[in-house]
């Protein structure tokens, strides 16, 4: 196994959920490139995700969900 694939376990599955919500959302920074070009280390996982303030309330409960803690 990757030493990468723990953060690429988890984007897959925070992408999985915000699908399943219905929330529009995108990997994007060293992930995403990493899916077109030479690999190269990443300790973080950035995603672009579209979210009106109506949404927040069920995006809060969303990631609560997944034990991440929402502020």
């Amino acid at each position: 196994m990757s030493v990468h694939e723990p953060l690429r376990a988890w984007a897959h599955r925070l992408g999985d959920a915000l699908d399943r919500a219905g929330f529009p959302n995108a990997i994007v920074g060293a992930l995403a490139r990493n899916a077109w070009a030479r690999p190269r280390a990443s300790t973080d996982a950035d995603m672009t995700i579209g979210l009106g303030a109506d949404r927040m309330p069920a995006f809060r409960s969303l990631i609560a969900g997944l034990g991440l803690v929402g502020t």
